[in-house]
């Protein structure tokens, strides 16, 4: 299976606000939802940079008058199909590929009930 090169923490952190506000930004409109991280602007840049050539975020030019233009980023993936994507490296990673020793081990941990998975059957 092949998808997406796995982020780090920080990387994830910035695909969250992707995600969350559901739109293109600007390094700075990013930035300022991020405002514990106090990254300097060449920072993010750098992730996104990272992120642009592992194919989780794309980027346009657009024009602004009298300026230059801006790069407008966005999220080149979705949350669910990176989560898709996540969940097979780990089934592959730690339980041989088995989903069902997943779950086994879930129910196992107490993690889920038996009523959870009997609902999650029936939807």
């Amino acid at each position: 299976m092949k998808g997406p090169k796995s982020l780090s923490s920080a990387e994830l952190e910035i695909m969250q606000v992707f995600w969350r506000e559901g739109k293109g930004m600007t390094a700075q409109e990013i930035l300022s939802k991020m405002p514990e991280k106090n990254w300097r602007i060449e920072t993010l840049l750098t992730f996104l940079s990272r992120l642009s050539h592992k194919g989780t975020v794309s980027s346009v030019k657009v024009p602004v008058a009298r300026r230059r233009p801006h790069s407008l980023f966005s999220a080149g993936i979705s949350r669910l199909d990176y989560a898709k994507w996540q969940d097979q490296i780990h089934i592959d990673k730690y339980h041989d590929g088995d989903a069902e020793d997943l779950v086994k081990m879930l129910l196992d941990e107490g993690l889920i009930t038996k009523e959870c998975l009997l609902k999650i059957a029936a939807s």
